[in-house]
């Protein structure tokens, strides 16, 4: 489970790095940004 979360954490900053979040609808937007900061704790 932690692997996955890792992996997960991961691709997600990579994404917000590389404004691949400006692409995409503001509720999907806000729908990544709450699980970044899930698994953030």
């Amino acid at each position: 489970i932690t692997k996955t979360r890792l992996s997960q954490f991961r691709d997600l900053r990579a994404e917000e790095k590389m404004e691949k979040f400006h692409h995409l609808p503001k509720r999907d937007v806000a729908i990544l940004k709450r699980k970044l900061s899930t698994l953030q704790r």
